[in-house]
């Protein structure tokens, strides 16, 4: 029934919501400065795990715009690898295309990893970043698998059922002999 794939619309529409909340608050709150801007000898290098605390001063002083301080973690990747979660699950969705599933999932994956692999040749990201863009997005998805488990056995429970139907009755002709 269409009425069955309300939960999934519903947890992947929080999902996407979710993740575009995610990264932003991420990268708010680590200030990691982008390889570009560590490759000038001016701001020094940051682990991925490590807050660049100073980052207030390094745009006061040199005249860095705050984008240059939300490398951690990418964006762009953890965006793209939403496609991966479609790739899997459209097929559910739409018999026509369950044929090409391993096809449209290995594209999906070799479209997130042009994704990474750009971002990191624009010196915009390090490979933890875009990594870790990514591995949000397939967290996030684990979590709303998981959701989606837990859910829709009730769903499925609470649909109404079609009585069964009586076959009619067939008299058996008596033959006489």
């Amino acid at each position: 029934a269409k009425e069955s794939w309300i939960p999934f619309i519903c947890v992947y529409a929080v999902l996407l919501i979710v993740l575009i909340a995610a990264i932003p608050i991420l990268k708010d709150n680590m200030h990691r400065p982008r390889f570009r801007t560590v490759v000038q000898g001016i701001v020094p290098f940051h682990n991925w795990y490590q807050k660049c605390g100073e980052y207030q001063s390094y745009i006061d002083t040199y005249g860095y715009g705050t984008d240059e301080f939300k490398s951690f973690p990418s964006g762009h990747t953890g965006e793209a690898a939403i496609l991966i979660v479609i790739a899997a699950f459209a097929p559910i969705a739409n018999e026509k295309i369950r044929k090409y599933q391993l096809p449209i999932f290995i594209g999906a994956c070799v479209f997130v990893a042009i994704v990474g692999l750009g971002r990191i040749m624009a010196a915009a990201h390090y490979l933890s970043d875009v990594s870790m863009g990514a591995t949000l997005t397939l967290i996030f998805t684990c979590i709303a698998n998981e959701v989606l488990i837990k859910v829709l056995p009730k769903v499925n429970k609470a649909e109404p059922q079609a009585p069964p139907q009586e076959q009619p009755k067939v008299e058996e002709e008596k033959v006489e002999e």
